[in-house]
């Protein structure tokens, strides 16, 4: 997904046909302070959720008990400008109830696996080919 991700978000978020909504998945590992870590690059940029978001999935294998030193390191990493705010965000727990919230509607809506695109009523499981997503977005935005 991740190769498909930009091709996506160029295609049809940037252009404004589509709203893409990112749901973490809290069920393995600490997601949960993962994705709150993503969140506190974001609130310096929305490219420093996206820049985190790579590296975070780039060093999955390290992310079982994480330290907030380790969030720091791969913020660090992920270019995030102002790491002594983003270490004050972290530990705070700023985004827990919105990553909760987020993981709750994720499951409402049926989606269990990762990665999952969810297109109008259509769940398409797993990666998927640009080419299929196209077409079915396209679909979908022949419906509206």
């Amino acid at each position: 997904m991740l190769s498909t991700e930009p091709q996506v978000i160029a295609a049809y978020v940037d252009t404004g046909k589509v709203r893409y909504v990112y749901y973490p998945m809290l069920d393995i590992g600490d997601t949960q302070k993962a994705y709150e870590a993503a969140e506190c690059a974001g609130a310096q940029g929305a490219e420093h959720f996206w820049s985190l978001h790579d590296v975070l999935y780039e060093e999955q294998g390290r992310l079982f008990r994480p330290s907030t030193d380790l969030f720091v390191e791969l913020a660090q990493r992920a270019g995030v400008p102002d790491l002594a705010q983003f270490r004050r965000c972290v530990e705070s727990g700023q985004f827990a109830a919105k990553a909760t919230e987020l993981d709750r509607l994720r499951r409402a809506a049926g989606i269990r696996l990762r990665p999952t695109l969810k297109v109008g009523d259509q769940v398409l499981p797993g990666a998927q080919r640009f080419e299929r997503l196209a077409e079915v977005i396209d679909a979908a935005l022949a419906q509206r």
